[in-house]
């Protein structure tokens, strides 16, 4: 994994979204993530993770 895509993946962690990530990180414009939540709440999508970020890290780290 390069070192951009590693930044991508703790930004969209510590922000909890990847949309919100992308705009902070200049990938997509702002508003974005927004737009985003307005579709997934229309949808009946989930817009929260259901996990705390320690639970999400701790996961990650048993995973393969």
């Amino acid at each position: 994994m390069n070192l951009q895509k590693l930044e991508a993946l703790v930004t969209a962690i510590d922000l909890g979204s990847f949309s919100r990530a992308a705009e902070k990180l200049g990938i997509c414009a702002a508003g974005e993530s927004e737009k985003a939540k307005r579709l997934c709440v229309r949808y009946g999508l989930p817009i929260k993770n259901p996990c705390s970020h320690a639970d999400l890290l701790a996961a990650m780290q048993n995973d393969k």
